[in-house]
């Protein structure tokens, strides 16, 4: 596993919740450790309280050149390749990755799973889990 990668990858999903969202709003991301059928993975999290997606931006969203219904809110340019970069890089690590939003104006939250390296795993009644709240005071030019 590529660490600088991986690093890419959650710089993106927090840059997204930044540029999606409005100012004073809070950005959470949590990252904890999911047994299932003696495997382990890392589970990470980023939810804010921006725009919102549509079914359809859902679906779309790890799209090649994909431009979502979302706005940035500080006029920012976006290629539509951010996402899609995470996607591969993300499966490439042999993980998963998505994005679930109860709809336009209720925030979205991004999902990102890998598995656990070997070195580092831990017994059963050991687990690991940490969150993080950021509040976006980021001006809007």
């Amino acid at each position: 596993m590529r660490a600088e990668k991986i690093v890419c990858v959650i710089d993106n999903l927090i840059s997204n919740a930044i540029k999606y969202s409005p100012v004073n709003t809070t950005i959470w991301v949590t990252i904890e450790e999911q047994r299932e059928n003696n495997r382990i993975q890392a589970v990470l999290a980023v939810r804010d309280e921006g725009q919102g997606l549509t079914e359809a931006d859902v679906k779309n969203a790890f799209g090649k050149f994909q431009r979502l219904s979302a706005q940035p809110t500080g006029n920012e340019s976006s290629s539509g390749l951010g996402l899609f970069i995470v996607k591969e890089i993300v499966e490439r690590h042999g993980g998963k990755v998505w994005v679930e939003s109860a709809g336009k104006n209720m925030g979205a939250t991004f999902f990102i799973t890998l598995p656990a390296l070997e070195q580092n795993l831990r017994p059963a009644d050991e687990t690991c889990a940490s969150k993080v709240s950021l509040t976006n005071q980021a001006s809007a030019s």
